[in-house]
């Protein structure tokens, strides 16, 4: 009965948004900060004005479209997305601004581990619209108490970008790559069709079996750190997130030593690991795993994004990363960002932001721009622009509740960027593996507690 009444308010709500988008958020906090806005270009006698840190610049540029037509219907309403800076890493930014005073509405936070970070900042959106269409898993890592405290903000994966047309020439299957003997078998013959010529004719260009973008710790820490802590807790979330200690003993974090070692080892430059550590996850889209260099890759949602948006992205399949040597490695998918409400803003602004924010995930102008993302909407079904095959792909597995969770959103952001600046100190050969797990035990101590 629970079920049958949300399902018929989500659809009244959407049915009602193209007449009034409007939302209540509760603040728990102190009234609005007097100091001006260093982002704004325009002095605005709208209503409500909406100030947004987005995760990154090319998430602001495509936010910029999506505001600009927002505005364009809602004449009481500003939006502006704020600029980051060169140099600094987004939690160091926001930090910045939020404890400088400045007028920030609406940032970026990752799951369990923001809540944590910026719970004081946080202003309660349960009684916004898209709550009723979001599932409780969605929720689950923004809620306390019952309370809502984070939008969803896309649908991310963790996964091997792969040239589906390399492999079926090179005669693998890649129902037997699921598994860590059969990938490693896969590499190996494909491998020997490259450097024996037998697959030159039609691909002249292909060069070696992977791609490994090793230049972001944080790319490094997200892809290869999960298996960490899946293996340790089980595939149990929540375990992790209550856990006053990690193990990260040897039989649960050798499956992530021999991912990283394999897929270094039938990469490019896989004679001088150094140069592995020079490659970001764009380059190596656009310049390996595009032109036919590379037939597979690591990815995870932007680089997803960035394929789809290339329109190929129907050449390519996404492997599960077979981390174990089972029969079922589930790919990795879950909510990785949640926007958040600074509680210290305004009503008039805060309420302009669930304006905004409703509008882009429910309404069918917003979704416009949210395909033209390419982000994987958490609220709706797939659309029109979103069918293709990667997109149900990921769709289908987050669905299922068989994928694996995403544990590195429950980690402090710290801890990520050690563990990734290790593993890429392990691909230059500075360091042993278990040292690195010797290091990160104590600092996932100090950091969580």
């Amino acid at each position: 009965m629970v079920i049958f009444l949300k399902k018929c308010a989500a659809l009244l709500l959407a049915l009602s948004l193209c007449l009034c988008c409007g939302c209540t958020v509760r603040r728990v906090g102190s009234g609005a900060s007097e100091e001006s806005r260093s982002n704004a270009s325009l002095v605005d006698t709208r209503r409500a004005t909406v100030n947004i840190l987005p995760c990154d610049a090319e998430t602001g540029r495509e936010l910029e479209k999506a505001a600009a037509a927002f505005m364009q219907q809602y004449k009481d309403v500003s939006v502006h997305i704020l600029t980051l800076e060169s140099g600094q890493d987004y939690d160091a930014q926001l930090l910045k601004r939020l404890t400088n005073g400045d007028d920030l509405t609406v940032f970026c936070i990752g799951g369990q581990q923001g809540m944590a970070d910026y719970e004081k900042y946080l202003a309660e959106l349960s009684l916004q619209n898209w709550v009723y269409l979001a599932d409780d898993n969605a929720l689950q890592p923004v809620t306390k108490d019952g309370r809502v405290y984070g939008i969803p903000a896309y649908v991310e994966s963790f996964g091997l970008l792969a040239n589906k047309e390399i492999l079926t020439e090179a005669g693998l299957d890649t129902a037997k790559m699921l598994r860590y003997d059969g990938f490693h078998q896969a590499l190996k013959e494909l491998d020997k069709k490259i450097t024996g010529g037998e697959l030159r004719e039609k691909y002249p260009s292909l060069a070696s079996c992977c791609a490994l973008p090793a230049s972001a710790p944080l790319f490094l820490a997200n892809f290869f750190g999960n298996t960490l802590f899946q293996e340790e807790f089980d595939g149990d979330l929540s375990a992790m997130w209550k856990a006053k200690e990690v193990v990260l003993e040897p039989e649960t974090t050798e499956p992530a030593r021999k991912m990283v070692s394999t897929l270094s080892d039938f990469s490019v430059y896989y004679q001088n690991k150094g140069a592995q550590t020079k490659l970001d996850a764009g380059k190596v889209l656009e310049d390996y795993l595009l032109t036919g260099k590379a037939a597979i890759m690591p990815a995870d949602a932007q680089t997803v994004s960035a394929l789809r948006k290339s329109g190929l992205q129907e050449d390519y399949t996404l492997l599960p990363t077979p981390f174990l040597n089972q029969e079922d490695n589930p790919l990795v998918t879950g909510i990785s960002m949640y926007w958040a409400f600074n509680q210290n803003a305004s009503q008039e602004n805060l309420s302009g932001a669930g304006q905004f924010f409703n509008w882009l995930y429910t309404s069918q102008e917003g979704r416009v721009y949210l395909d033209s993302m390419k982000w994987i909407n958490p609220f709706v079904e797939e659309s029109a622009a979103q069918s293709d095959s990667l997109s149900r792909q990921i769709r289908a597995a987050y669905t299922s509740g068989v994928s694996t969770p995403l544990f590195c959103r429950a980690v402090p952001n710290q801890w990520l960027q050690l563990f990734g600046e290790q593993v890429r100190s392990f691909l230059k050969g500075e360091v042993k593996w278990e040292s690195i797990m010797t290091l990160c035990r104590k600092k996932f101590m100090q950091l969580r507690y």
